[in-house]
């Protein structure tokens, strides 16, 4: 039998006959796969854990249900998931500590997880890591993580409350409306080299939302690139709601006027390019 180390399955979606034979793909070749690429659900049909899996890439499309393969937290080096359905996928990772209150992944580097709009009601803390049974969830442990980047969300963040990550990351990307913003305010995001906070729907014209983005930006003096998107069209943007000055990447998507604009890059001093999509 051939050492096949990755497998990669491109246009699959929801052809039954393609989904099919990449779950018997993964399936026969799981003792040595390093390396998961699939654009669709896996049929699997082994519990045990893939025991050398260390790059994974899944884009669940629009599966109702997105089964996902038990894996070594130890082993995971980078995580890509595209429109998965919540945060209780965390379950199919196996800790080597065998802790119940917490998963350490030692050598995970990248988390990109983009949540499914289709997700709003399965994003909540209740539901991380235990499926709402009631227990107590567990705390994600990430020391090597360097790039972190969350999108697509509607309501709040369970995998950065429940994170626990090292006291400086490379980049991290966050792309949520302002209900997730505020959820995250009181985290205390650690510095990081690369920081975007992209703001969607649902400000509802609530300018007290800057207050949270300023909160957001406040540790941000070391960072080499700061982006701020503004992308909620019901926001109005007065002169004083950005105060940010180490703010280095400015996007308004939004109608604003001239002297707002001149007035709100006064003040940002480190600012290098602006963007404005009327």
């Amino acid at each position: 039998m051939p050492t096949i180390t990755k497998v990669d399955l491109q246009g699959v979606m929801r052809d039954p006959i393609s989904e099919a034979l990449h779950g018997a793909l993964v399936n026969q070749y799981a003792e040595n796969l390093e390396q998961l690429v699939s654009k669709s659900t896996i049929a699997l049909y082994q519990a045990q854990p893939f025991k050398k899996l260390k790059h994974v890439f899944i884009d669940f499309g629009s599966a109702q249900k997105c089964q996902f393969p038990y894996m070594l937290s130890e082993q995971i080096e980078s995580l890509r998931l595209f429109n998965g359905l919540g945060d209780s996928y965390w379950t199919a990772f196996v800790s080597p500590e065998d802790d119940c209150d917490k998963i350490i992944f030692s050598n995970l580097k990248v988390i990109n997880i983009a949540y499914s709009p289709r997700a709003t009601v399965m994003l909540t803390n209740d539901s991380i890591l235990h499926g709402g049974n009631g227990r107590t969830p567990k705390k994600l442990h990430f020391p090597a993580l360097e790039h972190l980047y969350v999108s697509s969300m509607t309501q709040s963040c369970p995998l950065l409350e429940y994170s626990v990550l090292p006291l400086s990351l490379k980049s991290i990307l966050i792309y949520g409306t302002a209900a997730v913003l505020r959820s995250i305010e009181h985290l205390q995001l650690p510095p990081a080299k690369h920081l975007l906070i992209s703001l969607g729907f649902g400000s509802n014209s609530d300018t007290s939302i800057f207050t949270v983005i300023n909160n957001l930006f406040a540790n941000t003096g070391a960072c080499e690139k700061v982006e701020l998107h503004l992308n909620d069209m019901m926001l109005p943007i007065t002169k004083d709601a950005i105060a940010c000055p180490n703010i280095t990447h400015l996007r308004i998507s939004v109608q604003i006027r001239e002297n707002v604009v001149l007035s709100l890059i006064s003040t940002l001093h480190r600012l290098t390019k602006l963007e404005l999509h009327q």
